[in-house]
């Protein structure tokens, strides 16, 4: 029996309109060859089409269509859902329902198909939405829709196609996956380093919180805790100065009451400076430098 990526490699090359090694796969007449191949039950065939297809969507020379881009996952699980796989099925329509939330699952494909999509969707729905921002001098599209550079925008949690251009430059794809509450920055394009090499910057927010501030907090609580301390010392240090009945002691304990007060007052002022000092830094969340969409 031929093997799946043996037959692959011969529907590719046989097909008019799915990639060849060349070429890239016209979506439009994947979605068509798919559902022709779907509506005459030849499930294998059905399957090398769709994988084939989806396998060439980073190669697009123009931005994806929305609508294209959902019915291709769509047919894509209902054809892995008839095979015998739902959690490849479930993949797939959860990749659909990310790509275009509004785009119904076609009825042709069944009540089981329907009853699966719908529970993915509402799952997907359900998770809290991340976001995405992009930078660089570039025009930028995800899922086929286009993007405000420099500007952030909600994105529904799951994978999503991010295609760019660079002015002349061919049109290019990359997926990427954004997480529940993620606040997502992509830098596009050439971006200049110190080391003088140019590298594609995947920058993600740390979303835990303003760690310059959090280090003030820090310092200035245990500045003002330890003067508080030896303030105390001081008290202390005063009371025994009244009790001693050694002349030849007097001495040794009003210098050391001295050193407490004035170390206890100067790490006080300190420690509340800093304190205050805190609420001047910025808090923004901090940024991680990573370099993998």
């Amino acid at each position: 029996m031929i093997s799946r990526t043996l037959l692959s490699g011969l529907v590719l090359l046989a097909v008019p309109g799915v990639a060849r090694a060349q070429d890239c796969a016209d979506l439009v007449a994947a979605v068509d060859q798919v559902s022709a191949a779907l509506a005459t039950v030849e499930l294998e065939q059905a399957q090398v089409l769709a994988d084939g297809a989806l396998q060439q969507l980073e190669c697009q020379p123009e931005p994806i269509n929305p609508l294209v881009l959902a019915s291709l996952f769509q047919l894509a699980g209902a054809v892995s859902l008839y095979m015998g796989s739902q959690t490849d099925a479930e993949q797939a329509f959860a990749r659909a329902v990310a790509a275009s939330a509004t785009t119904p699952v076609d009825p042709m494909f069944g009540d089981d198909v329907q009853q699966i999509y719908l529970e993915v969707k509402r799952r997907v729905l359900e998770e809290p939405a991340g976001s995405l921002t992009v930078r660089g001098q570039v025009e930028a599209w995800l899922d086929g829709r286009p993007l405000q550079v420099g500007l952030p925008v909600d994105v529904t949690v799951g994978h999503h196609l991010l295609q760019w251009s660079e002015g002349e430059e061919p049109l290019q794809g990359r997926e990427i996956r954004v997480a529940a509450m993620e606040a997502r920055l992509l830098t596009l394009g050439e971006a200049p380093q110190e080391s003088g090499r140019h590298e594609r910057l995947d920058l993600q927010v740390d979303t835990g919180g303003g760690a310059p501030r959090t280090a003030f907090w820090i310092g200035g609580g245990a500045g003002v805790l330890a003067g508080g301390v030896l303030l105390g010392l001081a008290v202390g240090t005063q009371t025994a100065f009244y009790r001693e009945e050694d002349p030849d002691r007097l001495e040794t304990i009003q210098g050391r009451n001295h050193a407490f007060i004035i170390s206890g007052l100067g790490l006080g002022v300190a420690g509340a400076g800093v304190l205050g000092a805190s609420f001047l830094v910025d808090g923004t969340p901090g940024v991680r430098v990573g370099w993998q969409f």
